[in-house]
């Protein structure tokens, strides 16, 4: 069994304020590149829709067959279409606009030359196409809303303990010796330290591919160790995940079984330890009554009993 909890550093300010402007950049850059691909589009459509110069024509047609010039007019009009849609994916910073982007503007410079040696379009095409590339930082940090990567990577520290899977324990022990003063791994088991690490903590990690009940998000609720867990089996039935209109919840959850999922999760703990401490105090207290006792599974089963007891004979417990 193997325990994560994570702290998050007090003596940084927060990760939000310090990527504040950034995110502003990047915006005015992607959206500087998706209108030079709209303009892209634009030409190609309307370039399409032209009869080619003569001249060039005769030259191409030297080379190539009239076939060949006419079906790339037909493809460079439907490419330029798709290049004013993913215009609009560029301006979201769409990593999968940028990708098709660059593919399609590839293409759409070769048709420009196959359908009529049309060199201006061309070298249009590859300007774009050099500005997909030249900006392409801008539209990988897409998946990495609000900086929240870059807060789990400078603003938290990471401890482990357990024992699993070999490989597991070969990376974690890598990362023990590479990256000692944010990740720390004890690879062995030890439930008293493991207690101690855990009820130390700001949050507790429990990424659970699956969970049909669960004990440690208990005990971390116990302790107000927040935890940061995955919506299966006993995860859900036992942590209210936090909402930030009102403030409510115990825990902080996601869905997708992705490392996205689970550092984006992350970052939304800790922008909230940082820009709403209030929250935080009021989740800690609120997760510490939370009450798993026995005392109140067996209060609940008996007012389930009594309940189906009732409706199956139409009176209630004589007893």
């Amino acid at each position: 069994m193997t325990r994560s909890t994570m702290t998050v550093d007090p003596g940084r300010t927060s990760p939000w304020s310090l990527s504040a402007r950034w995110p502003q950049a990047a915006s005015r850059t992607a959206s500087m590149v998706a209108g030079a691909t709209w303009l892209l589009g634009i030409l190609t459509v309307a370039s399409a829709l032209l009869p080619p110069d003569r001249a060039r024509l005769r030259l191409l047609t030297e080379l190539l067959p009239y076939q060949a010039a006419d079906a790339a007019a037909a493809v460079a009009a439907a490419l330029g279409v798709l290049l004013l849609y993913l215009a609009g994916g560029l301006r979201r910073r769409k990593h999968r606009a940028w990708v098709a982007a660059v593919v399609v503007t590839a293409v759409v410079g070769l048709s420009h030359i196959v359908k009529g040696l049309d060199v201006e379009e061309a070298t249009a095409s590859a300007v774009v196409f050099a500005l997909l590339l030249g900006c392409r930082g801008q539209f990988q940090a897409e998946a990495d809303p609000g900086g929240r990567k870059l807060a789990v990577r400078r603003f938290v520290q990471l401890v482990l303990l357990g024992t699993g899977d070999p490989d597991a324990e070969r990376f974690f022990a890598w990362a023990d010796a590479h990256h000692g003063d944010r990740f720390r791994a004890w690879l062995r088991f030890d439930n008293g330290r493991a207690h101690r690490i855990e009820a130390g903590a700001d949050f507790f990690l429990m990424p659970s591919r699956f969970e049909p009940c669960g004990l440690n998000q208990m005990y971390s609720l116990r302790y107000g160790t927040l935890p940061i867990v995955r919506a299966t089996g006993g995860l859900v039935d036992t942590v209210a995940n936090y909402d930030e209109a009102t403030g409510e919840g115990t825990g902080f959850m996601f869905g997708d079984l992705h490392p996205d999922s689970l550092a984006n999760t992350i970052g939304w703990a800790v922008s909230t330890w940082y820009d709403r401490p209030d929250h935080i105090k009021a989740m800690r207290h609120r997760a510490m009554l939370q009450d798993f006792s026995w005392a109140r599974a067996a209060r609940d089963y008996r007012d389930l009993y009594l309940r189906a007891y009732e409706r199956r004979r139409g009176h209630g417990f004589a007893g």
